[in-house]
Formats: C-alpha cells, structure tokens, sequence
C-alpha cells in the first residue's frame, strides 16, 4: 500500500504552491512509512508516500520519471505482468534504471500512451503528468481495489488515495453531501462516484481521467461485459 496525491491548477502561470501539497503528501504517511517525495513544476505538483514491496532500493522512489524528465508518475499498486511487460519493452529499446513496475507503467505510457492501463494485470491507482502535451492521466484498476479521489473546482484539480487529503490541502471547501449520506443510510455505502462530500468524487473501477488545458474526460476503459 502505498499513497498517492497531486494538484494540477488549470491555468499554466498559476504555479502548485509547496506547502498544501506537503500537507497532502503528510496525511498520507501511515499508507507508505518506507518513503517519501514531492515533484513539482509550475501548474502541476505530484505526492508519494512509499510501502516497498518489489524494488527495495533507492530506485523505487517515487515520484518517478522517464529519462528524459518529460513523463512523471505517482503509483499505488501491483502490476501482476510488469516482468513480461518489461521484457517487451526492452525489446523495442527502452532502458531501465530499477526493478521497479512503476518504473514499467511509465516506459509503456511512453509507447501506448493513455492506452497503457489495457495492458496492465493488477490492481492500481496512478496519475501520470506528460510534460510534452501538459495532460494529467487519472486511472485506477478494472475491479477498483485501489482507491482515487478527486476534486475539481474552475482552478484546479485535487487528487489522493484518501479524502482526508484531498482536505488536508487547506483549499477545498468542506460541506457534507446529504444525498450521498441519504444513500448510504439506505443502502449501506455510497455509489460511486459520490463521496460523503460535496464536490469530491470517487474515480469509479475501470475508469480514467483525462484533464488537458481545462478539458475533463472522463470514460470506461473496461467492463465486465466487453471481456471474454
């Protein structure tokens, strides 16, 4: 388990201040106690907390990013065929410098773009910030085993593996949802994509989010029924 968190501000010259984005990636401390980053640059700023699990080293740390510096990823999970991925990877000329499958998620980001997660066999929630284009990918796992939240106001978006610090950046508003707790009272849990808040919402399993300029997207990359 690890935790994930970012902001991404709408307008290119409103740069991530450092300070709610520390107190985000802080909240989150208990989900990766083994380490810890920050990436920052102008309108985007990426949060990592680190359980490690597969690369133990150094190597792992997160954020992390390509070669070239101009892909960058915050990922929670386990990629189950990252070593086959990795193989076919190398095979088209891509170099590695840890054992990591985050460090997989980004190389094949590079060749299959927002494609990449149809190719992955896990469980998973990332953000992947393309310098080239100036996009935000949002994605989390088929079955939703890893959580993703966000909130969006008309300047910028939030992100995290917990409510609490999407809150603990000290820039959203804070207000209940009544028809989420009506439905929970009912049903025992809220649907996603509500949350017990208002304007913070659940990435539903299977979906991804796609902000470029100040565009949302946001579709089904998978369904039960689609797979045979």
């Amino acid at each position: 388990m690890c935790g994930i968190c970012g902001q991404f501000n709408l307008e290119p010259e409103h740069t991530v201040e450092k300070e709610p984005l520390k107190r985000m990636k802080h909240s989150l401390a208990h989900r990766g106690p083994d380490d810890q980053g920050i990436w920052m640059k102008g309108q985007i700023g990426l949060g990592h907390t680190r359980l490690a699990v597969i690369d133990l080293t150094a190597n792992g740390h997160q954020p992390m990013s390509n070669e070239t510096g101009s892909i960058w990823i915050t990922y929670n999970g386990e990629v189950y065929n990252f070593q086959d991925l990795r193989k076919e990877l190398e095979s088209k000329g891509h170099h590695f410098r840890s054992n990591s499958d985050t460090e997989v998620i980004v190389h094949l980001y590079e060749e299959e773009g927002i494609q990449c997660m149809t190719r992955l066999r896990g469980m998973f929630a990332f953000a992947i910030w393309d310098e080239n284009t100036k996009q935000l990918l949002l994605a989390r796992d088929r079955l939703g085993q890893k959580p993703l939240y966000y909130y969006k106001d008309k300047q910028s978006l939030f992100f995290a593996s917990e409510i609490k610090s999407i809150l603990a950046s000290g820039m959203v508003e804070i207000s209940p949802d009544n028809e989420a707790m009506y439905q929970y009272l009912c049903l025992g849990y809220v649907p996603h994509p509500k949350t017990g808040f208002k304007g913070i919402k659940k990435l539903p399993p299977g979906h991804r989010l796609i902000v470029r300029d100040s565009h949302f997207s946001l579709d089904s990359y998978w369904s039960l029924k689609e797979d045979h």
